[in-house]
């Protein structure tokens, strides 16, 4: 294992050639292709919880006639 001890200089390489990337030309900004805009991607809003139902005036007044026919039979 080689052990550093400061001397030696680390530094990125072009994958390509292998050359220090401080000797590579720099690019200009203005010049640089750039890819095609993006949609920007929005949060998903938050589903929303459905509100209980409520009985109908029928169902309710079948409910009550049952218990009546249950409490008749107990």
């Amino acid at each position: 294992m080689l052990a550093l001890s400061g001397k030696d200089r680390h530094e990125l390489s072009c994958s390509g050639c292998g050359a220090p990337l401080r000797e590579l030309k720099m690019l200009r900004a203005d010049k640089v292709a750039r890819p095609a805009s993006v949609p920007s991607r929005r949060p998903k809003p938050a589903k929303r919880k459905k509100p209980e139902r409520r009985k109908g005036l029928m169902t309710r007044v079948l409910d009550e006639a049952w218990d009546l026919v249950e409490d008749i039979f107990d």
